[in-house]
């Protein structure tokens, strides 16, 4: 089952499609149409990075990790 934020990120990118088609879109109280697709593009990139986030989250990643490594602490701290 897709979660919250997938869901939101999918109906985001069906208003996208829609908005670029020429349509107007009414999704989560606004009226959406060509002027709103700067709008529209940033709700997506944010929602794409607050899953990614979650993701790496579940599977137990720090947020600042390259590649899936966790780094130690600088400094020669402790883990």
């Amino acid at each position: 089952m897709a979660s919250e934020t997938e869901q939101r990120l999918q109906r985001y990118r069906e208003a996208e499609t829609a908005v670029l088609q020429g349509q107007e879109v009414r999704f989560e109280g606004r009226s959406l149409r060509r002027a709103d697709l700067g709008f529209i593009a940033n709700q997506i990139e944010r929602l794409e990075a607050k899953l990614s986030r979650q993701r790496r989250a579940k599977r137990g990643l720090g947020p600042f990790s390259p590649g899936g490594v966790n780094l130690p602490p600088q400094g020669g701290g402790d883990w």
